[in-house]
């Protein structure tokens, strides 16, 4: 496979990084220009969805980057891959190490690029333990196993989430929950009925599941990644069709050999 970035490629590239800089949401900046070129020719190089299976990938598609704080990285690949990915019929799973980069992606830097390209869909991939099990809860409420001084707390989560006032995402409340509280009312794989739950109709974790099977843009952590990628589990999808960027690197072989002893 070659270098060469095809026109249609270039052009989606070339116009969303054109729509950016007239919004106002990106300006001049050489080495971000770079960084751009860069990741566009390496999706060039990745496999298309229709023959993910089939066609034998190039090692150009792998790209490391370094970039001092302050240069635009995450625009810099974002502006770089998710036009070319949507091009070829890939989705994009951007995996951070923490939780103020997925903040800044899904808050600030991905709309930005949303705006300029109608085409993307955006979802947040968490793992199970940052929902609130309905069933759980419900269970720990009947039979009074709840901590007295949560109780009332924890009937007003269960309430929130059927006003749907509350996504029964951990990382939405107001205040920080207590770990042993939270541990009770959340679940896991092994834990979870899956579709034979009763409260499968309002699972926090189900819709969430379910508004990331239908993104094309997905933001995650390091662990929910490597939880696809070595367990074949967890809440994203099929990875061979994806453009895969490992933001906060530095940090991602460490996070891989804690998993892996586990």
């Amino acid at each position: 496979m070659n270098n060469a970035v095809s026109q249609d490629i270039q052009a989606a590239t070339q116009a969303t990084y054109t729509a950016m800089r007239k919004a106002g949401a990106v300006r001049r900046r050489d080495g971000q220009l770079k960084m751009i070129a860069g990741v566009t020719r390496a999706v060039c190089n990745a496999k298309d969805a229709k023959d993910a299976k089939t066609k034998q990938a190039s090692p150009k598609r792998l790209l490391v980057v370094n970039g001092e704080t302050g240069c635009g990285k995450s625009l810099g690949y974002a502006i770089g891959a998710i036009p070319a990915a949507l091009k070829k019929g890939l989705s994009v799973v951007i995996a951070t190490s923490t939780v103020a980069l997925q903040e800044q992606l899904s808050e600030k830097d991905l709309p930005a690029v949303a705006a300029c390209l109608p085409e993307m869909r955006v979802a947040i991939a968490k793992g199970r333990r940052r929902y609130l099990c309905p069933a759980k809860t419900d269970r720990h409420i009947a039979e009074g196993t709840l901590p007295r001084e949560s109780n009332e707390q924890v009937i007003q989560w269960a309430a929130n989430l059927r006003a749907s006032t509350w996504a029964g995402d951990r990382d939405s409340l107001k205040e920080s929950p207590d770990a042993k509280v939270w541990h009770m009312v959340t679940t896991d794989s092994q834990e979870c009925l899956g579709r034979s739950c009763p409260n499968l109709h309002e699972c926090p974790f189900a819709k969430a599941k379910s508004r990331v099977e239908a993104a094309n843009v997905i933001v995650t952590n390091h662990d929910v990644l490597l939880t696809s990628l070595f367990k074949n589990a967890g809440s994203l999808p099929d990875l061979s069709n994806c453009v895969l960027i490992i933001d906060e690197a530095h940090t991602f072989p460490d996070t891989a050999l804690k998993m892996m002893e586990c």
